[in-house]
């Protein structure tokens, strides 16, 4: 008996199923690559866990990393996100990062972020309030700078209980170099109350620290 042939379009079109499959799942933020080096476009939802294998820069405009979405490497990290950016997964949790630098019009940080080096956090935004932080946010004696750009302000409002802690570094709130005012720490809403604790060798906060809660602050300069 004759054998029939088999299709050969069948198998090409069973791959170009699942590239296309796997290509869908990574838009929608289901099944991404996780090891991150160079220049990055982000998608707007990324939930799996990260390896930076190199010096990183992402790129996107609205970009959210849910709590699975962790972030590990000893590279620096810098992200340019031109509307929003919010990162839900521990940074630095098992390797440390080198140093993270975040650009975007509101950032807003609910989980822990450990690096050897700085941290610098700047809102593109013309209004003050756009830095979120909910953690406890940590370096080897490596500052943390929250900076203001051109004539605007910048406050940092807590959105869960906060730790910083710089070792003898620095922690700052800059305003933008032309802005008369802003550079504030508050608590989110007025019902809520959260507590922040900071350790520095310096501390610079230009206008007030207004925080519903407990303040601890182990610094011998306070500015």
């Amino acid at each position: 008996m004759k054998k029939k042939s088999k299709n050969p379009l069948s198998k090409t079109f069973s791959s170009l199923l699942l590239c296309k499959t796997a290509l869908l799942n990574s838009k929608s933020g289901v099944a991404q690559a996780n090891t991150f080096s160079g220049t990055v476009e982000v998608d707007p939802l990324y939930s799996s866990a990260v390896t930076l294998d190199g010096d990183t820069v992402l790129n996107g405009t609205t970009v959210v990393f849910d709590g699975n979405a962790t972030i590990d490497g000893a590279h620096n990290l810098s992200a340019n996100i031109s509307n929003g950016t919010t990162f839900n997964g521990t940074i630095g949790g098992s390797t440390p990062l080198s140093s993270i630098i975040i650009g975007s019009d509101d950032i807003s940080i609910n989980a822990n972020v450990t690096t050897s080096g700085e941290q610098t956090y700047q809102p593109f935004s013309s209004s003050p309030g756009d830095i979120v932080f909910n953690g406890i946010f940590t370096t080897s004696d490596s500052s943390i700078s929250l900076l203001g750009s051109g004539t605007s302000g910048v406050s940092l409002g807590l959105s869960g209980d906060t730790t910083i802690d710089v070792g003898t570094a620095e922690f700052s709130i800059q305003k933008g170099s032309g802005a008369p005012s802003g550079g504030i720490i508050y608590s989110e809403g007025k019902s809520d109350v959260y507590n922040l604790s900071i350790t520095a060798g310096n501390i610079t906060v230009p206008d007030a620290i207004g925080v519903a809660g407990s303040l601890g602050v182990v610094s011998p300069q306070l500015g």
